[in-house]
């Protein structure tokens, strides 16, 4: 009985992950740009750090922040 309970889920879970596999992307780009974007608006990329946590983030010999 145990068994074929265990098999009855596996079988429900392998049909939910197809399922889910097979949606639709709602109408987005696969590449991940925004429809109608250009190049001009993806120049800037800010990232912040905390530089107290070496090897995460430090001050190099030259003063500048590395990490």
């Amino acid at each position: 009985m145990k068994k074929r309970f265990a098999l009855l889920m596996a079988g429900a879970m392998m049909i939910s992950v197809l399922a889910a596999g097979c949606g639709s992307n709602g109408g987005k780009q696969q590449d991940g740009s925004a429809a109608g974007s250009s190049t001009a608006d993806k120049t800037t990329f800010t990232v912040g750090f905390d530089a107290n946590f070496p090897p995460y983030g430090y001050k190099d010999e030259n003063g500048e922040y590395v990490g």
